[in-house]
C-alpha cells in the first residue's frame, strides 16, 4: 500500500470522526429526541473506527503478503 494510500485513509478515518462530534455537538444544542442515543454512537465510533482501519491495514498486510504498521511482529518471519 502507497503511503498516501494510508495517508488518506487516516484522514478519512479522522475526517469522519471530527463530523461526529460535530453533528453530536450541534443536536445536543437543537434538543434532538434521543440526543443520548447519538452521544453513545459517537462514543462508540471513538472506539471502533480507529480498530477497524488497524483491522482492514492488517488483512491488506496478509492479503499482500508484506509487513505493515500493523503486524504484531517487530519483523517479519522468514
Amino acid at each position: 500500500m502507497k503511503k498516501n494510500h494510508k495517508r488518506l485513509a487516516a484522514t478519512a478515518a479522522i475526517l469522519f470522526l471530527v463530523a461526529l462530534y460535530i453533528f453530536t455537538f450541534i443536536t445536543a444544542f437543537l434538543k434532538i429526541e434521543n440526543w443520548n442515543r447519538l452521544f453513545l454512537a459517537s462514543a462508540a465510533a471513538t472506539v471502533f473506527v480507529p480498530i477497524l482501519v488497524w483491522i482492514f491495514i492488517w488483512l491488506y498486510g496478509k492479503y499482500t503478503d508484506r509487513h505493515t504498521m500493523a503486524d504484531i511482529q517487530n519483523e517479519k518471519e522468514e
